[in-house]
C-alpha cells in the first residue's frame, strides 16, 4: 500500500510540473449539435446565430411526426423575428422563388395552432412570379388565439395567370412592417397550394416532416466563437504539419454583409466579458511556439499572442504577427515581454486568421517554453498520440532528440505501472504503434522518455 501511495504521489508531482498546451496536435475534436432546421425552408434561427431557437420541430402535428412551431422571442434587448421561408429576399424585395407547376393558383391552404399576442399579428406571405417577373403579391395577417385542434386556413392568392415559381413565408408578427411581441407563436402544418381547377400542388417538405441537423467540429480543449455564430470559423483539416490533423481559422461575410473573424484560443468564451477569459497557469516561460501556414484574402495579417495575467494584472505578453502568405508549414514564435516580476496565475493563448473574410491560417504543434517553466516542459519531447479515446491500436508520433531508444511506461490512476516498452528511435520523427486491447478500460498516463526528454500524454482507453 505504501509503494502505491508512493507511485501516486510521485505521478502527481510530475503532472503539476509539466505544463504542456492541451491538444497542442489538435488530433482530438468533437462534434457539437447545434440545432435542427426544416429541410428546404429558411428560418429565423440563422438571424439568432442559433443562440435563440425561434423555430424549432414539434411533435404536435395535424398529420405525420411533426410539424414547425414558430415563436417571437427576447434575444437579448432585442426582438428574434420567428418565421419559415421558401425561396429567397433580396434587399428590394421577393428575388426567387421555387419551382410551381401548378397552373393558376387559387388559395394557400395550411393547417395552424397559434397565440397571437394583443396587437401583435400572424402573417403570410406569398409572392408569384411568372418569367422571372412578379405578377402578385399576397399578404395575410390574422389575431386571435387557437391553442386546441389545429384550424384549416384558405387565404386567396390574387396572381390569375399561369405561374412558374412562388415564395411563401409564414412569420409570428407582422413581419413586413418590422413589429413582433415576444410570445406571439404559430403551429404551421401541411402547407399547400390550390389551383384554379382544384387541384392541390404540395409545396416542398409541406408537413416538415424532414429536418436537417446542424453541427460543428470543435478541437478538443480550444474555443472559438462558434458558440456566437451559426456558420463556423474554425475547420478540422488533414493538411497537417505531422499527424493526421490540424486546425484552420478562417471568417467569412454574414449574410448582411458583416464580418465574422475567426477566433481560437485555450480558453472558453466569457460572455461578461465578451472575450475569451483564462487559464491557470504558473510559469514564466520565454516563448510560444507553433507551425502554421497562411492565406491572406487581401491585405491581411495572423496574428497568435500569448498573455499571462496575476488575478486581472498582465504580467507579460507575446505576439507573433504574418502579414504575408506562407503556403509551406513554418515555425512562428511569439516571443514574451514581462512588465511585472511576480509569478503568474493565468494565461491566454489567441490565434486569429486577420481581419479580411476568407483569410486562412493553420496551426499545428503549439508549444509554450523556456524561461521558469518546468525542467519537464523544457525538456519535453514535441508528442502527439491518437485515437484518443481508442479501444485498440494507438499510434504514438515524436519528434526524436537523439539516437537513444525511447521507453514508454503505461501508468493508470492509481500510480501502478501496467505495461511499458522500449523501441529503437532516431533523430527526427518517429511512430510508434501500441495495442491497447488488453487493458481494461479506463484513463492512463504514457511517460514516454527518451534520454533526458519526456513527455506525459493522458489516454482514455474505452
Amino acid at each position: 500500500m505504501k509503494k502505491v501511495l508512493l507511485s501516486i504521489v510521485a505521478l502527481t508531482g510530475m503532472l503539476s510540473g509539466y505544463s504542456q498546451v492541451l491538444n497542442d496536435d489538435f488530433e482530438n475534436w468533437t462534434t457539437n449539435f447545434l440545432y435542427e432546421d426544416p429541410q428546404q425552408w429558411e428560418t429565423g434561427n440563422q438571424n439568432t446565430n442559433g443562440t435563440v431557437l425561434t423555430t424549432t420541430k414539434t411533435t404536435d402535428a395535424n398529420h405525420g411526426l411533426y410539424a414547425a412551431r414558430l415563436e417571437t422571442k427576447l434575444a437579448g434587448s432585442d426582438t428574434a423575428f420567428a418565421y419559415v421561408l421558401l425561396g429567397e429576399f433580396g434587399d428590394l424585395g421577393p428575388e426567387n422563388g421555387i419551382p410551381y407547376t401548378g397552373g393558376t393558383p387559387d388559395s394557400l391552404i395550411f393547417w395552424a395552432k397559434y397565440d397571437i399576442q394583443v396587437g401583435d399579428s400572424g402573417t403570410c406571405f406569398i409572392a408569384s412570379r411568372a418569367g422571372g417577373a412578379q405578377v402578385a403579391m399576397d399578404v395575410f395577417k390574422w389575431i386571435g388565439t387557437n391553442t386546441g385542434s389545429y384550424q384549416r386556413v384558405a387565404f386567396e392568392m390574387t396572381p390569375g395567370v399561369v405561374v412558374d415559381s412562388i415564395i411563401v413565408a409564414f412569420a409570428a408578427g407582422d413581419a413586413l412592417n418590422d413589429f413582433a411581441i415576444p410570445g406571439t407563436w404559430l403551429q404551421i402544418d401541411r402547407a399547400q397550394v390550390k389551383n384554379t381547377t382544384g387541384a392541390i400542388f404540395h409545396l416542398p417538405n409541406a408537413g416538415f416532416e424532414a429536418w436537417d441537423s446542424l453541427t460543428n467540429e470543435t478541437p478538443d480543449d480550444w474555443y472559438s466563437n462558434n458558440d456566437l455564430i451559426v456558420d463556423t470559423t474554425i475547420f478540422k483539416t488533414t493538411d497537417a504539419h505531422s499527424n493526421v490533423y490540424a486546425a484552420e481559422i478562417k471568417g467569412f461575410e454574414s449574410d448582411n454583409g458583416d464580418t465574422i473573424k475567426g477566433f481560437l484560443s485555450n480558453a472558453p468564451f466569457d460572455f461578461n466579458t465578451y472575450w475569451f477569459g483564462k487559464m491557470p497557469y504558473t510559469s514564466r516561460p520565454t516563448q510560444m511556439d507553433f507551425f502554421y501556414k497562411y492565406a491572406p484574402s487581401g491585405s491581411d495579417a495572423a496574428v497568435g499572442q500569448i498573455q499571462l495575467y496575476l488575478e486581472d494584472t498582465l504580467i507579460g505578453d507575446g505576439v507573433f504577427y504574418q502579414p504575408t502568405a506562407t503556403s509551406t508549414y513554418t515555425m512562428g514564435t511569439a516571443s514574451l515581454n514581462y512588465y511585472d516580476p511576480r509569478t503568474p496565475d493565468s494565461m491566454r493563448i489567441v490565434f486569429t486568421s486577420g481581419e479580411n473574410p476568407g483569410s486562412s491560417f493553420l496551426i499545428d504543434l503549439v508549444s509554450i517554453s523556456g524561461g521558469t517553466v518546468s525542467i519537464d516542459e523544457n525538456n519535453s519531447l514535441l508528442t502527439s498520440v491518437y485515437p484518443n479515446p481508442t479501444s485498440n491500436n494507438l499510434t504514438i508520433n515524436f519528434a526524436g532528440k537523439s539516437n537513444k531508444n525511447v521507453d514508454v511506461s503505461i501508468i493508470d490512476l492509481t500510480g501502478r505501472t501496467v505495461d511499458g516498452f522500449s523501441a529503437s528511435a532516431g533523430t527526427g520523427f518517429n511512430s510508434l504503434q501500441y495495442d491497447m486491447s488488453s487493458l481494461p478500460n479506463r484513463t492512463y498516463m504514457f511517460v514516454i522518455t527518451q534520454g533526458e526528454f519526456k513527455t506525459i500524454k493522458k489516454i482514455v482507453k474505452k
